[in-house]
């Protein structure tokens, strides 16, 4: 082998699949790319609900294998990167001067540990003085579900921080 100052067109980088401990929300893959002009790197990013990530597949910004994340941050959401443990983001590196080469600094990755439910009560529906129960099981799309996590009550945009007995009430 020789060392040459010429580089290949493009190539590909797969992470490692990041594994977050427990189901969660991914919100944003970010990245700094120091590329010099005619060069270029794009991303797609899949979560997974086991660590070797066998049966799902990259995509990107309109949840297609065939599209790409090309701005930093690339915003998830949830059709996007389902609410699972595990995450993988694969990093595509063009150049159209065999001269120069695409140059990724860092990568990052955020991610939220809670789900957030959003509960619409009509005005038509509610009584002054009424109690409000919520109840029930959580189950995700993954076939997962949530236990043992706080329950945040908003009202009026406003957060309840507990009920009448001030507990902060959680999933069961």
């Amino acid at each position: 082998y020789q060392p040459t100052d010429i580089y290949y067109s493009s190539g590909t980088y797969a992470s490692q699949i990041f594994n977050a401990g427990a189901g969660v929300t991914w919100n944003n893959l970010t990245w700094s790319n120091v590329s010099l002009a005619g060069t270029n790197i794009t991303f797609q990013v899949r979560s997974c609900n086991d660590a070797n990530c066998d049966s799902e597949e990259f995509v990107g910004h309109n949840n297609s294998n065939l599209t790409y994340f090309n701005a930093s941050p690339a915003v998830l959401n949830t059709a996007l990167a389902p609410f699972n443990r595990y995450f993988q983001y694969r990093a595509f590196l063009k150049t159209n001067n065999a001269n120069v080469t695409p140059y990724l600094e860092w990568v990052n990755i955020s991610y939220n540990n809670s789900l957030e439910i959003t509960l619409n009560i009509s005005s038509n529906n509610v009584v002054k003085s009424a109690s409000l129960f919520v109840w029930g099981h959580v189950n995700l799309s993954n076939g997962s579900n949530i236990t043992n996590n706080p329950i945040y009550v908003y009202l009026n945009g406003s957060l309840v921080i507990g009920g009448p007995d001030g507990n902060i009430f959680t999933t069961n």
